[in-house]
């Protein structure tokens, strides 16, 4: 039986090795309601229901996620984490640590009421680290009005590849830029009482690949990721403490030519703790993603926590990892003392960082009129034709149920006669060749024709076909600048306008639309 807790009593002093162990391990509970039986809770966890899952399995912490059923609403999440902080404090005698990735744009979990921030390149875009940090600060009083005691934001990595799995969610280029505002997300979070994480550490920005589906390499030399990618966590950890460091499943040859920073102890231990000093809880990026999948899920478990994380985050089965962790110390391949000292850094954070609320905070008028001044500001128009404002078009995009579709959907509801016509799947129009002039135009009538081109998909040459002047062109981007600047008559938009940044394809249907209304 667990002895009591005291305050200034760490779990390591009276806890046995296995609680230890469970200290580590985040997890995903399927749901919305504590007690309604989920099958993949089942499946993944042995238990029906949420509450269940934190009294059988006792784990450090849990992240919710809208895929996973937990964010339906703010009111109803609030509801779920009472109920499991209730479960928590009875077997443990600790608050849970809660996350959640709500970093702005297309990475978000809480939904409306609740404010739908812009991109981090966004925010930037719009403002400086000083009015950006109240952003972050009235994100974090929601979070905390929904009972988050952390979120894994913001992100730190320097966009230097103009990848799409980075892009938008980076503040920018340049370690410079990143850095201010990463230390501005850090105070701003902290302030209203919310733990920060930063990730993606060493820098996802130095690989191309998408760490979700496979692990991403990097071949770049030292001096190139020192002053581009490290050079912004260096200058964060110089000018705020986040609470938390996340680490990526990317493997960089300059830092460690065999491990990802996952399993690296070059990498957590050696680079991050000892030379950076960082002191703070170092958690591992989802050990569910594809970086991971060739991997055998209990020895991952191990080698992380051997290098020096702290939090095994969402393990693809908990069970496993446990039993993988509890082995490795019995043969005494994993030192006891590193579990020790990762579960101790996990309590300390679950003591630190406690969250309770209703939800209703969560519709703040306020917050959301903030969101909406940024997400105007990052939309830069240029009307030669004096074209705007539109009352029809047909919207024009090169891929299914990408940005096209949102802004169509968004002018529709600020009284735009939109037509949307999308040319390819969702991969894009690929090679294929492009529609001719008179075939749009005969598409578009006397329709203004709002043409939308992203990244590997540039929709200039079709446009200029047309030969049209009554034309938009909404250039989007994951980075700065965002498409090179054509020679056309044609009124512009440039944005980074992913589909999921409900903030910015809002704010640019108003500026299309010339509406007023508050968002």
């Amino acid at each position: 039986m667990t002895t009591p807790p005291s305050p200034s009593t760490p779990p390591s002093a009276r806890l046995d090795l296995p609680e230890l162990i469970s200290q580590t391990l985040w997890l995903v509970v399927h749901g919305p309601d504590p007690d309604r039986p989920d099958a993949r809770n089942e499946q993944e966890l042995g238990v029906g229901t949420p509450r269940q899952a934190i009294r059988a399995l006792r784990p450090g912490g849990i992240v919710a996620f809208a895929w996973s059923g937990n964010c339906a609403h703010p009111q109803q999440l609030a509801h779920l984490v009472a109920a499991l902080q209730d479960t928590a404090g009875e077997e443990a005698g600790m608050p849970l640590a809660v996350a959640i990735d709500e970093e702005g744009g297309r990475v978000r979990r809480l939904p409306p009421p609740a404010t739908q921030w812009p991109s981090a390149r966004a925010l930037a875009r719009a403002a400086g680290p000083e009015e950006a940090q109240a952003r972050w600060a009235a994100a974090g009083t929601e979070l905390l009005a929904c009972g988050i005691t952390t979120n894994l934001a913001p992100v730190v990595d320097v966009d230097a590849v103009n990848n799409p799995v980075v892009g938008d969610r980076a503040f920018g280029t340049d370690a410079t830029t990143v850095s201010a505002h990463a230390t501005a997300a850090v105070e701003g979070l902290q302030q209203a009482g919310v733990a920060a994480v930063a990730k993606h550490f060493p820098g996802h920005g130095a690989v191309a690949g998408d760490s979700h589906e496979a692990l991403p390499h990097s071949a770049a030399g030292r001096a190139s990721v020192e002053d581009r990618h490290l050079a912004a966590f260096r200058q964060l950890f110089a000018d705020a403490r986040p609470a938390g460091v996340m680490t990526g499943h990317l493997r960089i040859a300059a830092l460690d030519g065999a491990e990802p920073a996952t399993t690296s102890p070059a990498i957590t231990r050696d680079l991050l703790r000892r030379e950076l000093g960082y002191d703070g809880l170092v958690l591992t990026d989802s050990l569910a993603m594809g970086a991971l999948a060739d991997r055998e899920p209990g020895a991952v478990a191990v080698e992380a926590l051997a290098a020096g994380a702290d939090v095994l985050l969402t393990p693809p089965d908990p069970g496993t990892a446990h039993a993988a962790v509890l082995e490795a110390v019995e043969q005494q391949r994993l030192s006891a003392d590193r579990v020790a000292e990762a579960a101790d850094r996990v309590a300390a954070h679950r003591t630190r960082w406690r969250a309770e609320g209703d939800g209703r905070a969560a519709d703040d008028p306020s917050h959301r009129s903030l969101a909406l001044d940024l997400a105007h500001r990052a939309v830069v128009v240029n009307d030669p034709v004096g074209l705007l404002p539109i009352d029809r078009a047909l919207v024009v995009g090169a891929t299914v149920a990408g940005p096209a579709r949102g802004l169509a959907d968004a002018l529709a509801a600020r009284g735009v006669a939109a037509r949307l016509c999308e040319l390819g799947g969702r991969e894009g129009i690929g090679d294929g060749p492009l529609p001719s002039g008179d075939t749009m135009n005969a598409m578009a009538g006397d329709d203004p024709l709002v043409v939308v081109s992203e990244p590997g998909h540039d929709l200039t040459a079709l446009l200029a076909a047309t030969g049209r002047d009554s034309s938009v062109h909404v250039r989007t981007a994951v980075g700065e600048p965002a498409l090179p600047r054509p020679a056309e008559p044609a009124t512009t938009v440039d944005v980074s306008l992913p589909g999921g940044d409900h903030a910015l394809v809002a704010a640019t249907a108003q500026r299309l639309a010339r509406t007023r209304e508050r968002y």
